[in-house]
């Protein structure tokens, strides 16, 4: 690993650590009161659909919402993909939003979403706000893209973003599977 990749390691892990150190301790029952529930309606599919503030926050099946996304507007596409063997909510584009206070009420709709239909995706309110504002550091510092524009919430990672340790563990984690996947890649070509 050059010096180069270890300043980025660096500094990725400790803008990580002034992040969760920084971030406003926002509880999910003090989220702002311009959230709108609607009823849900069809789309071949049933979508369920919530207004905040000029926002559409619509959450529904991976298929359904592929099909509804729409990248020329702010809205927010949330897919319920809690039927697989680890259930996840995923929230496509989450890293166009920055604000911790809009990232706390989006969470609220969810976490109301899954009151509202149960099932056994089980995510801390603060678990999946550490979360998306790792997912967002990455995809600014353009840490694999791809990967990072959507946050996937899925029951394996709630235990790895509640406590400092574990977040610093699981990205470094994440930096040395890349860095050895580079590596053998770089092996494969020059081969």
């Amino acid at each position: 690993m050059t010096s180069i990749d270890k300043k980025k390691k660096a500094f990725i892990l400790l803008s990580t650590y002034f992040i969760i150190l920084t971030t406003p301790k926002i509880k999910a029952n003090e989220v702002e009161d311009t959230i709108i529930y609607n009823e849900e309606y069809e789309l071949e599919e049933t979508i369920h659909f919530a207004k905040y503030k000029d926002k559409s926050i619509y959450i529904g099946t991976d298929e359904s919402i592929s099909r509804l996304i729409d990248n020329t507007t702010q809205n927010i596409y949330i897919a319920d993909k809690r039927n697989l063997d680890n259930p996840t909510m995923s929230i496509y584009d989450s890293y166009k939003i920055n604000n911790i206070k809009d990232i706390s009420n989006i969470l609220t709709i969810i976490l109301n979403y899954e009151k509202e239909y149960p099932s056994n995706w089980n995510r801390s309110f603060n678990s999946m706000k550490k979360e998306w504002l790792i997912h967002n550091l990455c995809y600014k510092l353009n840490y694999e893209l791809e990967r990072t524009k959507k946050v996937d919430l899925d029951n394996n990672d709630e235990t790895d973003f509640t406590n400092i340790i574990s977040i610093l563990s699981k990205l470094k984690e994440i930096i040395d599977v890349n860095e050895e996947t580079k590596n053998i890649k770089t092996y494969t070509l020059n081969k």
